[in-house]
């Protein structure tokens, strides 16, 4: 039997203009690109809309500096995707080559107005895919703010990545007590214990989390985890130790960590 929870799921579709680029971490010369939006990149472009104006763009939390995008943790307990109207199969890098300024790694005395040696020709990845449409979703128990913040979402990536919200909705959800389940959202691969049927793809993403945000020296590609990226839909059998699933109430089903849902947020 289903039990109903203090949670609400606030689905934001967006329609991407030309496409996106979200770098991938470490990169300083040739800057490739996830070819799928990361979660952490759909709690970006919310949290841009929820912090901007009242928050540095840098805050101090014991003696750490961090990516104010990290209060969200409180707010958010999950974040999810999918396609609407795309294979992401057919998500293909696109490496352009453009002009950029690299101070990263010039010398001190090399850096002055009209200096030749902090501008550099890069390769940056991009993934093309004007007029598509995906769907984010935003797992929470304040579903009033996260539709504010959700229907003036207009980046996905950097500033040149425009984007338009088509509609915003929200969605009670219930804890369904299911091992085996057809999604067509993105979740991490450790839920699961058994793909049984469907199509995807698999990519490493950034699940957003505190050492994600934290700036200063560490190793980022130890934080991506492998996600399966449905075609349409997959059935798993999750791993009950791990995962809960939970319904909406158009009833769509996601596959999320436990601590999603015995939490108020993941902070």
């Amino acid at each position: 039997m289903a039990r109903t929870l203090n949670l609400y799921a606030v689905s934001a579709t967006i329609q991407v203009h030309w496409g996106f680029t979200v770098t991938l971490p470490l990169y300083t010369a040739t800057q490739p690109t996830f070819k799928i939006p990361p979660p952490t990149t759909l709690l970006g472009a919310l949290a841009y809309q929820a912090l901007r104006t009242s928050r540095p763009e840098v805050i101090v939390e014991g003696g750490s500096l961090l990516s104010p995008t990290v209060e969200l943790l409180n707010i958010i307990n999950w974040v999810t995707g999918r396609f609407q109207d795309f294979n992401p199969k057919a998500a293909i890098e696109v490496i352009d080559l453009t002009r950029y300024i690299t101070t990263l790694g010039v010398r001190t005395g090399n850096l002055y107005p009209g200096s030749p040696y902090i501008w550099a020709v890069q390769g940056r990845g991009k993934v093309y895919l004007p007029g598509v449409t995906f769907e984010a979703v935003y797992l929470t128990r304040d579903p009033e703010s996260v539709e504010k913040w959700a229907t003036g979402i207009w980046r996905l990536g950097s500033r040149e990545c425009p984007v338009s919200v088509v509609e915003v909705n929200t969605y009670p959800l219930e804890l369904a007590p299911l091992d085996v389940v057809t999604t067509s959202f993105m979740l991490p691969e450790y839920l699961v214990r058994e793909v049984i049927e469907g199509d995807y793809i698999e990519e490493n993403l950034p699940e957003p989390s505190r050492e994600w945000y934290l700036l200063g020296v560490k190793d980022p590609l130890k934080l991506l985890k492998r996600f399966i990226i449905p075609s349409t839909s997959v059935k798993v059998r999750v791993d009950p130790d791990k995962a809960a699933v939970l319904r909406d109430s158009r009833g769509d089903y996601y596959v999320v960590p436990k601590v999603a849902v015995t939490v108020h947020g993941r902070g």
